[in-house]
């Protein structure tokens, strides 16, 4: 039987090959170990409104602001949705499907809040805004507003809204916030 011995030269074009793919991979720029993480929909986002701690859902596609609290049957305290919209317009709210009272906060793109209403459970007359200047709104159980003695000229942090609105993978420029 003929013993078969590789000339240590027919193995050069091979060590070279492999020296060369690990350098190319070693000079890559390193990738990040995932992406960066997009908050859901239900997550609660802790903002100020006139200094008050206040934990907000954001509602901001059109699905979100459709559905609202709809269906929820209670609301812990200091806990609301915010919703969040592209344009300033005049804006209108209903309880359709919504079993908790409600108090709802009209609010400017600068964060000042305009007027609060009280919303009656499933009620389904609209209740319009009377500024056409409106570009957040906030829903809060019933008597929130009053318990903490809040209402028109108070302010809310639109720093923290934009930081919550990039959080969830949206770009706060799609906004109608107040660049600060």
């Amino acid at each position: 039987m003929q013993r078969i011995t590789k000339n240590p030269i027919s193995l050069l074009p091979a060590l070279v090959l492999w020296v060369s793919l690990s350098l190319f991979s070693a000079c890559q720029p390193e990738q990040p170990s995932r992406e960066p993480e997009v908050l859901p929909a239900d997550h609660y986002f802790t903002l100020q409104l006139a200094g008050q701690p206040i934990a907000v859902q954001l509602a901001l596609t059109e699905g979100e602001q459709t559905r609202g609290l709809m269906h929820r049957p209670s609301l812990q305290a200091n806990h609301g949705m915010l919703f969040v919209f592209p344009e300033t317009d005049r804006r209108a709210f209903w309880m359709r499907n919504t079993s908790i009272p409600l108090d709802l906060a009209y609010i400017d793109p600068t964060g000042r809040v305009l007027e609060v209403h009280a919303l009656f459970p499933y009620d389904e007359r609209a209740v319009p805004s009377r500024s056409n200047n409106v570009s957040l709104v906030l829903e809060m159980a019933r008597g929130w507003f009053k318990k903490n003695q809040l209402g028109p000229g108070d302010q809310i942090n639109c720093l923290e809204i934009q930081e919550a609105i990039q959080s969830r993978g949206f770009d706060p420029k799609n906004f109608a916030l107040t660049r600060e």
